[in-house]
């Protein structure tokens, strides 16, 4: 699907996850976008490790998430709220 047919920008989809108050946490960033489609850069800070220097799961599920969450934004726009039922 291309980039071109998003029902929501690429500019309007970094301004909401910037916006998000998690995300001043998380800090993370829009990689590819596509419609029905989101990829999110996951940048390393070290407050996410675990002893033994092990990223902490709980910041890719977030990452996963947020990156499902900006997906449906693409199709739906982001007037509508929503929120994860489930994540397996």
């Amino acid at each position: 699907m291309k980039e071109d047919r998003l029902t929501t920008d690429r500019a309007m989809i970094e301004r909401w996850l910037a916006a998000a108050p998690f995300n001043a946490y998380f800090r993370f960033r829009v990689g590819a976008l596509a419609e029905g489609s989101c990829t999110l850069e996951v940048p390393f800070h070290e407050e996410f490790l675990r002893p033994g220097d092990v990223v902490s799961g709980p910041v890719f599920m977030a990452a996963a998430d947020a990156a499902t969450w900006l997906a449906i934004a693409s199709l739906r726009g982001t007037e509508e709220s929503w929120v994860t039922v489930d994540l397996k």
